[in-house]
């Protein structure tokens, strides 16, 4: 049975090794790349046929060796449950898997720029409609008193 494991840093994270190789690829005339995750991938031989507790200790090797799970996700692939037709085609699906999953926590966890310039605007226009409410107030209050 064969393992696969790729362990990368968690969206929420500053990646200085990633970020490092992203202005070295923009100096090499590639500006269209917009990120770069380095993480690690790690495969693995392993003898046996129970699936269910290979599985379990492997997950248990990865939170506590492999990966730091304070700053790092990990995706764990056996061999027998996709078997896609070469290697290339392995690296794609483990990386597809990993960057969905990254979004999804990116997007949980990390506003984007538009949510929070949306959130600062709605907080104003609130801050607006009261002082308006208070001015009306005052100004009604005013004419009563003129009357």
């Amino acid at each position: 049975m064969k393992a696969e494991i790729i362990v990368t840093p968690k969206p929420s994270v500053f990646d200085p090794q990633g970020d490092t190789v992203r202005r070295a690829i923009h100096q090499l005339g590639m500006e269209c790349v917009d990120s770069v995750r380095i993480g690690k991938h790690i495969e693995l031989e392993i003898s046996g046929k129970n699936v269910e507790k290979t599985r379990e200790k492997l997950e248990q090797i990865c939170r506590d060796l492999l990966s730091n799970p304070v700053i790092e996700d990990y995706i764990l692939k056996l061999d027998d449950e996709t078997k896609p037709a070469s290697a290339a085609a392995k690296l794609k699906a483990l990386i597809e898997k990993a960057t969905e999953s990254h979004e999804e926590e990116a997007e949980a966890v990390v506003p984007s720029k538009k949510e929070k310039k949306s959130k600062k605007k709605d907080k104003e226009k609130k801050k607006d409609k009261k002082k308006k409410k208070k001015d009306k107030g005052k100004k009604k209050n005013k004419r009563e008193d003129q009357d």
